[in-house]
């Protein structure tokens, strides 16, 4: 399954999510995922909006120890810096059964509220999805909420246990998008055959690189680690903020923690009833829906681009353009996969459609390969398999997926058929292993 952080900048999330609509959900009191009978009424801030330390119990029976609070001081990221947030880790157990075991370290960022005392809110917890998204640039993000609702609210921004500037960083298989991967659709046997190799040595490589990070990567663990974020900051609720993924963790910690929830706002929700294995192929259909629309607008711009003047039109040309790439990638590096990978951005953000169709339209003009490689290896960062680590990490763990492979094959076939675009992609990167 792909989310909107592989292969997007967790800064442009920042600067366009806030829309409109979340000005209410902040002011006032949405909770989309309600508390549970018997579930503290208190507004979880406190009286100064300073750091103590807290002890909490959990609904699953586990008991988080006293949570020191967090040192905070100057941030690295120039854009952290830009809007005044400071920067600091947090220590969790690697097990959360095991409090007085292994440690790891969370990094974190938080941007402070700016309203008068008395209008303080707490603080907002903020997830970019993935799973395996950075979320410690997030911070900034009550900086774009309308009409400054979000300056009443402490902004944490935080990198999820395995990922980015936290310790240890999941890492398994650096060199696994390198260019011009074999093609996603399996269209021979050998194609099919390659896949599988190649998934079973990416998950043996995890095997050996993951130590014992990779028994504690389930949703469940992030969770409790919210919650020590939360203890950290002396409050007796937090606020939550989730994209995507992120939204399936709010439901998780919502589950898990009933009486620690004030308010949550969730976009892009997930089916809680359909992780992951179903909504692996839901997303598939989504995909090519938002493609179409993607190539009706460059259609409706033909005068422009020149890619075609209706969105079939497009849309053939689009894998047109595909398959002389598989013949003769750009380069040598861009072939089907990574084409396919450069466009998935047109399936996310709008605002990805004027680059991409300058690219696409540039590369058919000139057939220059610089261009078009570039943006291959910012969209997949190339030589960086942390967010990709993670993200199997998790939903290889979390949940349960089908052991025969004739059960891939043939829904994916299936769903191949009205939605080709990015159905085996999907597969391509979360196969059995």
């Amino acid at each position: 399954m792909r989310w909107p952080e592989r292969g997007i900048h967790v800064r442009r999330i920042a600067l366009t999510a806030a829309s409109a609509a979340v000005t209410g959900a902040l002011a006032g009191s949405l909770l989309i995922c309600a508390p549970q009978a018997g579930a503290a009424t208190d507004d979880g801030t406190t009286a100064t909006g300073t750091t103590t330390t807290a002890t909490t119990a959990s609904t699953a029976g586990t008991t988080t120890p006293a949570i020191a609070p967090v040192s905070w001081g100057a941030c690295d990221d120039p854009t952290l810096q830009a809007f005044g947030a400071t920067c600091g880790s947090l220590s969790v157990p690697l097990d959360h059964a095991r409090p007085d075991g292994p440690k790891i370290s969370l990094a974190l960022s938080m941007v402070k509220h700016t309203v008068p005392q008395a209008q303080y809110q707490g603080i907002m917890l903020v997830n970019p999805g993935g799973p395996g998204g950075s979320g410690l640039v997030l911070s900034i993000l009550g900086n774009f909420v309308p009409k400054g609702a979000g300056a009443a609210y402490d902004w944490i921004g935080f990198d999820p246990r395995g990922v980015g500037a936290s310790v240890p960083a999941l890492t398994c298989d650096k060199n696994y998008f390198g260019p011009n991967r074999p093609e996603y659709v399996p269209i021979t046997p050998a194609l099919e055959r390659t896949w599988l190799t190649r998934s079973k040595n990416y998950a043996a490589a995890c095997a050996t690189n993951g130590g014992a990070l990779l028994d504690h990567m389930r949703t469940t663990d992030v969770a409790r680690d919210v919650d020590a974020i939360r203890a950290s900051t002396g409050q007796q609720k937090l606020n939550f903020y989730g994209f995507s993924y992120g939204t399936y963790l709010g439901q998780v910690y919502s589950t898990l923690f009933p009486q620690r929830v004030r308010r949550m706002v969730l976009d892009s929700n997930v089916d809680p009833t359909r992780v992951f294995y179903q909504a692996n192929l839901d997303q598939d259909v989504a995909f090519q829906r938002n493609l179409r629309i993607w190539w009706a607008w460059v259609a409706k711009y033909d005068s422009v681009y020149h890619l075609g003047s209706s969105e079939p039109a497009v849309e053939a040309n689009w894998y047109l353009e595909k398959e002389r790439l598989r013949k003769k990638p750009a380069g040598g590096k861009v072939g089907p996969d990574e084409w396919t990978d450069i466009f998935l951005g047109a399936g996310y953000y709008q605002q990805t459609w004027l680059d991409l169709a300058d690219l696409w339209t540039g590369w058919v003009k000139n057939h220059d390969p610089a261009p078009v490689i570039a943006q291959y290896e910012s969209a997949d960062s190339v030589g960086d398999d942390n967010g990709f680590a993670v993200y199997n990490a998790v939903q290889c763990t979390d949940a349960v997926w089908p052991r025969d492979w004739n059960t891939w094959r043939r829904d994916n076939w299936l769903t191949f058929l009205k939605a080709p675009f990015q159905t085996w992609g999907n597969p391509g990167s979360t196969p059995p292993a």
